[in-house]
């Protein structure tokens, strides 16, 4: 489990096993986002600027804070020196022009692990727009850095992690759903603490600068009627296309949770009162299990997920209420669509088994809608020593470093 930085009711009954779907999804091409000499390097922001001229993108990840005008199929960098620690993305408002569209980019509370019991408020040390120019159509950056303030949670915690959750914008304003660890105790050992998660909401009427508690989604290592070694944890959170359903897709088990180190299906969260109250149901079995990371594309409001563990994933629901559900395996698509062999995954880690879950890749993704029913889906490539596979792996599955590729998709 890393800090890194989402049930549906009234419109539908989200199934319990994956369905067949008529919709077609297609895998477009692949671009390089970086390389980075770490074994390990996840990508950590991606936003999208959808309503400008040009595909504009902004990505983070590998250090590198980057840009691309052409919807991830090459990227440049930005001149960003201030953003050196930049955890979560909020898209503040999208309009149908340059210059009037505009992200926030808000930084996690440092670490997110309080170090002493807490329970608010907080600041975190960003707000930071950037948009696309009225003249040239490229990234700007805007303004200059506010801080952010989280008004008091309704308990005391020992960890607090905006950035491990998600934002959406919700009928009068934004909703988040950080991620959080009740504690009346001082957290010095994190790694010693795993696990006591829950996942609360917070709303913000003015774009982002102040957020207050509003709810909890869901709390502690039983909740719902699910048992959770780790409890609710990583998570993101999108608006449906009914513009009513608020969607969260949450982490329960992702292989951290002693002592058997499960790994488990999501579960999903629905909200249709503006996240006052929430109902649960547990994604389709081989949903699972790290990080999840969720985008409505537009404008026919298809939901997709990316994540993993076993494995990296890509999961489409073309009606975008969760009826019926695509997967799609990102190294073999990757695979099909790369020619160099440097750059491929290795045969041993495409349709990963749990023996394999994360030899390759920490499943860790980001993903954002392009507009035009397109997509865009950033993933890691894994070095051989990243920690994150503690067995002898196959000759071929062994890199240097590590890579961050974006995967164009289309649901037609």
């Amino acid at each position: 489990m890393k800090l890194s930085q989402r049930c549906f009711v009234g419109v539908g009954l989200l199934v319990l096993n994956v369905a067949f779907s008529r919709a077609l999804t297609t895998m477009d091409s692949v671009s390089l986002f970086a390389h980075a000499s770490a074994s390990r390097s996840d990508p950590s922001c991606l936003v999208s600027f959808f309503g400008s001229p040009q595909e504009a993108v902004l990505g983070v990840g590998a250090g590198k804070i980057l840009a691309s005008m052409n919807g991830g199929t090459s990227w440049k960098g930005l001149n960003t020196s201030q953003f050196t620690d930049l955890d979560a993305c909020v898209v503040a408002d999208v309009g149908a022009s340059p210059g009037k569209n505009f992200i926030t980019l808000v930084d996690s509370i440092p670490v997110g692990y309080l170090k002493t019991a807490q329970q608010g408020p907080w600041t975190s040390h960003g707000h930071r727009m950037l948009s696309t120019s009225e003249t040239t159509g490229e990234l700007e950056i805007r303004s200059s850095s506010k801080n952010i303030t989280w008004n008091a949670a309704p308990y005391v915690l020992g960890l607090f992690a905006p950035a491990s959750g998600g934002v959406t914008r919700v009928p009068g304003g934004l909703l988040a759903t950080p991620w959080v660890w009740h504690s009346d105790v001082p957290i010095e050992d994190p790694g010693a603490h795993c696990c006591n998660g829950s996942l609360l909401a917070y709303v913000s009427e003015d774009n982002g600068i102040t957020w207050n508690y509003r709810s909890t989604i869901a709390s502690g290592q039983n909740f719902g009627g699910f048992q959770s070694l780790e409890g609710p944890n990583e998570n993101d959170v999108v608006l449906l296309k009914d513009g009513k359903t608020i969607f969260c897709v949450l982490r329960r088990d992702g292989g951290d949770g002693v002592p058997t180190h499960v790994h488990s299906s999501y579960v999903f969260a629905t909200s249709t009162d503006s996240g006052y109250t929430w109902k649960l149901v547990e994604a389709p079995s081989d949903l699972l299990s790290a990080r999840p990371r969720a985008t409505v594309l537009q404008p026919g409001g298809a939901l997709a997920i990316s994540g993993g563990r076993p494995g990296v994933s890509l999961w489409i629901s073309p009606d975008g209420y969760g009826q019926t559900w695509q997967k799609h395996d990102i190294p073999t698509e990757h695979n099909a669509l790369v020619s160099d062999p440097a750059d491929k995954f290795c045969d041993e880690f495409l349709n990963a088994n749990i023996s394999l879950g994360w030899a390759q890749s920490s499943a860790y993704t980001q993903i954002v809608s392009l507009g035009g029913n397109k997509g865009l889906v950033c993933y890691e490539r894994q070095g051989t020593v990243s920690g994150g596979f503690h067995h002898p792996l196959p000759v071929d599955c062994r890199v240097d470093g590590s890579d961050i590729f974006c995967m164009h998709f289309t649901v037609e």
